[in-house]
Order: C-alpha cells, then sequence, then structure tokens
C-alpha cells in the first residue's frame, strides 16, 4: 500500500535560486491550508545553499521567530554576541551563537564620506525595513535616511549602495553618503532597521 504525509505540485523554476542555483524552495506557512501548497505564493526560495531546514526562513516573520527560539525579549541578547534579538533576526544570524562578525562597520572614503558596511541574508525577512542614517550630532530627530530599502525590494534613496557577490548565503553592502551639503566637522552613520 502507499502512503503519503502531504502531496503537492511545485515548479522549481518559481524562483531561480532554487532553480539549479543552489537554494530549495521552502513553504512560507507550513500552517496553511495544504491546497495552498500547489500555489507559488506559499513558497520561497532558501536563503542558503542547500535549503535552511529549521533555519530562519522556516519562519514568515519576527513573532514567529521568536517564538521558535524560545525567545521573549526582542531588545535581549541570548548568546552574548552584543547584537539584540531583533537585529540577529533583521541581519539573518542565529540568536543561539556569537556572530560579533555582523556587526556593521563605519568608514571615511578618500574623499572623506562616511561609508558603512554590513551584510544581509540573500533573501532578507519581509518584514524588515533597513534604513541607513547620517547626522551631525545624535539626537533622535536630527537623523536623515539616505537609503532604504523594505525586505528584498530595491533600495532607493541618494546614498550610493554597492552590493558584493554573495557568499554563503548572505550579501556584503557598503552604502556611501552623497557629498555632504556643509563642512560639519561632526558627522555620524548608522543602520536603522524596523520590524
Amino acid at each position: 500500500w502507499l502512503a503519503a504525509i502531504q502531496i503537492f505540485t511545485y515548479q522549481g523554476w518559481w524562483y531561480a535560486q532554487a532553480d539549479g542555483g543552489g537554494g530549495s524552495l521552502e513553504i512560507q506557512d507550513a500552517l496553511a491550508n495544504r491546497i495552498q501548497w500547489d500555489e507559488r505564493n506559499a513558497w520561497r526560495a532558501s536563503g542558503v545553499n542547500g535549503g535552511s531546514p529549521g533555519g530562519q526562513f522556516a519562519v514568515p516573520d519576527f513573532a514567529t521567530w521568536m517564538a521558535a527560539w524560545q525567545l521573549t525579549d526582542p531588545a535581549g541578547d541570548a548568546d552574548h554576541d552584543g547584537m539584540t534579538e531583533v537585529a540577529e533576526y533583521a541581519l539573518g544570524y542565529v540568536p543561539a551563537a556569537p556572530s560579533p562578525e555582523g556587526q556593521p562597520t563605519g568608514s571615511l572614503t578618500s574623499d572623506g564620506r562616511l561609508q558603512i558596511a554590513f551584510s544581509l541574508p540573500a533573501f532578507s525577512p519581509p518584514d524588515v525595513t533597513y534604513q541607513v542614517q547620517t547626522s551631525e550630532d545624535l539626537t533622535i530627530i536630527s537623523w536623515t535616511t539616505i537609503a532604504q530599502r523594505s525586505g528584498n525590494a530595491p533600495w532607493t534613496g541618494s546614498a550610493l549602495v554597492e552590493t558584493g557577490s554573495p557568499s554563503g548565503g548572505r550579501v556584503p553592502l557598503s552604502v556611501t553618503e552623497p557629498p555632504p551639503t556643509n563642512a560639519s566637522p561632526k558627522r555620524f552613520i548608522r543602520l536603522r532597521f524596523t520590524v
């Protein structure tokens, strides 16, 4: 006799990354009606080559991710690597393993402009908005967004956004501010994300 745990139809070409690009198809909502499993929108390409079973992309949003890792405080730092749980989620890291290399780093270009370098998962969480901001002081109201992206949408804004070659399911980025309009002796840059 024949028994099936689940029967559904899918097409490898739904997502290029999962059609010979090294990724796999992953269901977005394992609790969805099984009839929906036959539809492209029920799936996504994995964030890492070979798939990410049980990993970040097995959950649809931040609240589910927190529950899956049995975390309760978004501002907490369970692995003591200096990154809050919301930062681990937004930047695509695992909250149970230190990831000090994941910290964004700021620098100055040869012509004196601020630049920030960081990496994001190849397939960023859809409920995260990333903003690169600059300021002449550190007050809350003085930050200006120079580059912005929601989920996997394209970057927008006045900054130069350079994308490196994907590796290990991650994409390195550097964001350079446009030429400053005044010669302030102090300037700051940061990566901000909201969930």
